[in-house]
C-alpha cells in the first residue's frame, strides 16, 4: 500500500465533491477546497472529472480495479501518457459561400 505523507493537522476525504450540483455551487465548493489546500490542510478526493482534478489537486493517483497505476503531479502524468497523442486538424479557409 502506498504511504502518503500528510503534514496537516486535519485532513478531509471527499468522494465526488461537486458531482450533481449546479455550476455556482460547484465553484463555491472548489473555492472552499482550494482555501483548505492552500492553508496546508490535506484534502483527499476521488473524482471522475478531470476538470475538477486539474482545478483542485497538486498530486494525482490514477486507480484501476483498486490498484494505483500512476502517481505524481498533473504535468508528470500528462507527460507520461500524452506522448503518443497527436491531434491534427485540417481547416479549409474559403471566403466564398
Amino acid at each position: 500500500m502506498q504511504q502518503w505523507p500528510v503534514r496537516a493537522r486535519r485532513s478531509f476525504v471527499l468522494d465526488e465533491p461537486s458531482s450533481g450540483i449546479d455550476p455556482a455551487s460547484r465553484r463555491h465548493v472548489w473555492n472552499v477546497l482550494s482555501s483548505l489546500r492552500d492553508s496546508g490542510k490535506a484534502v483527499l478526493l476521488s473524482s471522475h472529472s478531470m476538470e475538477e482534478v486539474e482545478a483542485l489537486c497538486t498530486e494525482l493517483a490514477i486507480m484501476v480495479d483498486g490498484q494505483i497505476h500512476c502517481l505524481g503531479s498533473q504535468q508528470r502524468i500528462k507527460n507520461k501518457f500524452a506522448q503518443c497523442l497527436v491531434l491534427k486538424l485540417h481547416v479549409e479557409t474559403s471566403l466564398e459561400r
